[in-house]
């Protein structure tokens, strides 16, 4: 995975929770830019959540984010992007100062063809 600027994303793997960022300026600010780097392998059943700065911004620390993903890890990935956007707007008073947008993603095992 490369990040280059973005907010953080999190990585669901059992019961390790991974919180992985991108340190590097947004892209077009500068004309030379390095995205940061993360190797990881993906296996069935990981879930993968990539969320925009509205979502990120609205809580006042990582540990609230991972406490939602933790408690909800095991639902589908719908369930867990709406109870993070659900939680977010609830932090901003029902009134979200910026977009919010969440998205989660489960690997399944890829079907046979026949």
């Amino acid at each position: 995975m490369n990040k280059l600027g973005a907010c953080a994303s999190i990585l669901v793997q059992g019961q390790k929770i991974q919180w992985i960022e991108g340190e590097a300026l947004p892209l077009g600010i500068i004309e030379h830019v390095v995205p940061m780097e993360h190797r990881f392998t993906l296996a069935e059943g990981d879930l993968m959540l990539l969320m925009s700065d509205g979502i990120t911004d609205a809580f006042r620390t990582e540990e609230e984010i991972l406490a939602i993903v933790r408690q909800n890890r095991l639902e589908m990935p719908q369930q867990i992007a709406n109870a993070l956007l659900q939680e977010a707007i609830i932090q901003r008073d029902g009134l979200p100062p910026d977009d919010m947008t969440v998205l989660c993603a489960r690997i399944k095992e890829a079907q046979k063809s026949m």
